[in-house]
C-alpha cells in the first residue's frame, strides 16, 4: 500500500514536471526560443508555417510594400497578434529579430499595414513574429529597384561631373573576361545592355571590334543627359539568348566600320588629284572584309581623299588605321577634327592647311599645322593598326594622341569653323618606288566637353 501510494506520488511529480516544463516551453517561445530556433534559417520557415501554424491555426500572408512597411493578410481562423519581426541578411542568412515597442492584432480575414521598428535594407527578408511565437515569411523578397526583365545580373555606373550634357557619349571599361569565364555572360558579349538610371530605359551603345572577352573591353554609351553632378546608368548581362545590339550609327555623330563592299555615300564623298606633269596610274580605293583601303602608285604625284559630308564643331573623333607601307618621300595623310579642302590640290595633296596626322616614310607620325610653317610632333608608329584621337573646341584648343597617349594640348592656330573629317593617300614623285594603301577599320565622331565626366563601375548586383 505504502509502495502504491509512493507510486502515486512519483507519478503526480512527474506529471506536474511535464506540465511545468511545457508551460516553460510555451513561454520561451513567446519570449524568444524562435531565435534559437531561426539560426537554422531554412529549417525554421518549413517548421514555422507548416508544424506550428497547424498547430495553432494561424495562417499569414506577408508583403514588404516598402523599406519600412509590410502588409499582414490574416487568412487563418483566429485573430493574430504581432510582436516583432525577423530580417534576414542574404549575405550570411543570419536572422535579426526587433521587436515591436505595440503589438499589432491583425482581426479575423482582415489586413493590417505595419511599420518596421527598423528600416531594411533592399533583398533582406522579413518575417512577422505572432505572440504564440509563430513566425511568417513574406514570399518575394522586397525591392524598390526597377530590373531589366530576363537579366541576371548588373553593375551600377556613376557618371559624376561639372557640365550638363545632352547625348553624351561615355567610355566603360569592363572586364568582360572574368565574367566569360565564370559564366555570367556570353562568350560574344551578346547580353551586354546598358540602362538610363530607372534601370529599364535602354541606351544605345558601341563595342570596339576586337576587345570582348578581354580584361579591358571597350564600350561607348550614349547617354541622354548628364547634369552637373552625380548619375547613375546600368550595365546587365547574363541572358544566353539575347543577341547584341551594339551600334555605332545609333551612338556617334557619325560612324562607320565599313562592311559590306560599297562606300556609303550618304556619309562621304571622294576627290582625286593627279598631276599631269609627273608620273601615271589611278589613285583609287576599295571596301572589302570591314576596312577601307585607300591607294595611290608609286612615282605618280596622284592622290584620293575620302571625306565626310557632314561637319563637325566641337567633337572628338576616333579612327583605327595603318599604313600598310612607307617609301622615301611617300607620305599617308589621316586628316582628323581640323582640315579644309582647297578647289585645286597644293603640291601632291589635295589639302590646304589646318591639323592633320602625318604618317609618313621616316616610321613615325606628325599631328601637324600646315599653313605657311610647319610645327609637328613626332611618335612611334609602324604598319599596325593605331587608334588615332583629335578632340576639338573651336577657337581654343585640340588635344591629340593615339591608343591611350595622349600626346599633345595645341593653343595656336586653332580655328572656329564646322569641319569635315578624311583621310587621303598620296605619293610624290621623289625617289617613290612603293605603292601607297591606307588601311582604315572605323570612324567615329562623338560629342566633347571641355570637361568630361568620370566613369566609375560599381560592384555586381543580383
Amino acid at each position: 500500500m505504502e509502495d502504491k501510494r509512493l507510486r502515486q506520488r512519483t507519478g503526480t511529480v512527474a506529471v506536474g514536471a511535464m506540465a511545468i516544463i511545457a508551460v516553460l516551453m510555451i513561454v520561451l517561445t513567446c519570449i524568444g526560443i524562435v531565435v534559437v530556433e531561426l539560426n537554422q534559417y531554412n529549417i525554421s520557415v518549413k517548421y514555422a508555417n507548416e508544424a506550428v501554424a497547424t498547430k495553432t491555426r494561424e495562417s499569414l500572408a506577408v508583403v514588404q510594400t516598402s523599406n519600412t512597411l509590410v502588409n499582414v493578410i490574416n487568412e487563418g481562423s483566429t485573430p493574430v497578434v504581432i510582436i516583432g519581426f525577423f530580417r534576414v541578411n542574404p549575405a550570411d542568412n543570419n536572422p535579426n529579430y526587433v521587436p515591436l515597442s505595440n503589438s499589432a492584432t491583425v482581426p479575423l480575414l482582415s489586413s493590417a499595414s505595419i511599420t518596421l521598428p527598423q528600416a531594411t535594407p533592399e533583398n533582406w527578408k522579413v518575417g512577422v513574429v505572432t505572440s504564440l511565437g509563430n513566425v511568417f515569411w513574406e514570399e518575394a523578397v522586397f525591392s524598390s529597384r526597377s530590373w531589366l526583365t530576363g537579366w541576371s545580373y548588373r553593375r551600377p555606373i556613376t557618371i559624376t561631373g561639372t557640365l550638363n550634357l545632352s547625348n553624351y557619349q561615355i567610355l566603360v571599361q569592363v572586364d568582360t573576361a572574368s565574367l566569360i569565364s565564370a559564366g555570367k555572360m556570353r562568350s560574344d558579349g551578346g547580353d551586354i545592355r546598358f540602362t538610363d538610371s530607372d534601370g529599364v530605359t535602354l541606351l544605345n551603345y558601341w563595342i570596339e571590334p576586337g576587345t570582348i572577352n578581354t580584361a579591358n573591353t571597350r564600350i561607348w554609351v550614349k547617354v541622354p543627359s548628364i547634369p552637373s553632378g552625380t548619375k547613375t546608368a546600368y550595365v546587365y548581362y547574363g541572358n544566353p539568348s539575347a543577341t547584341s545590339q551594339s551600334n555605332g550609327d545609333n551612338t556617334f555623330l557619325l560612324f562607320d566600320d565599313f562592311l559590306g563592299t560599297t562606300l556609303n555615300t550618304s556619309k562621304w564623298n571622294v576627290n582625286y588629284y593627279a598631276n599631269p606633269s609627273y608620273g601615271g596610274g589611278t589613285a583609287s580605293y576599295s571596301v572589302a572584309n570591314g576596312e577601307l583601303v585607300l591607294y595611290a602608285p608609286y612615282e605618280s604625284y596622284r592622290a584620293i581623299i575620302v571625306s565626310s559630308v557632314q561637319t563637325f564643331g566641337q567633337s572628338e573623333i576616333r579612327m583605327k588605321v595603318y599604313p600598310s607601307a612607307f617609301a622615301t618621300y611617300n607620305n599617308v595623310y589621316l586628316w582628323g577634327a581640323v582640315y579644309s579642302i582647297p578647289t585645286s590640290g597644293i603640291g601632291g595633296h589635295l589639302w590646304d592647311k589646318g591639323y592633320a596626322w602625318d604618317v609618313d616614310d621616316y616610321n613615325h607620325h606628325r599631328f601637324e599645322y600646315y599653313s605657311s610653317s610647319l610645327s609637328y610632333a613626332n611618335a612611334f608608329i609602324d604598319t599596325n593598326y593605331h587608334v588615332y584621337f583629335a578632340k576639338y573646341i573651336p577657337s581654343s584648343q585640340i588635344v591629340e594622341g593615339y591608343d591611350t597617349t595622349t600626346e599633345n594640348t595645341l593653343t595656336t592656330n586653332i580655328p572656329n569653323t564646322a569641319n569635315k573629317v578624311f583621310f587621303e593617300c598620296g605619293t610624290t614623285t621623289w625617289y617613290s618606288n612603293t605603292n601607297q594603301y591606307l588601311h582604315v577599320d572605323w570612324v567615329f565622331v562623338k560629342n566633347y566637353a571641355s570637361s568630361e565626366p568620370s566613369v566609375v563601375l560599381g560592384s555586381e548586383e543580383t
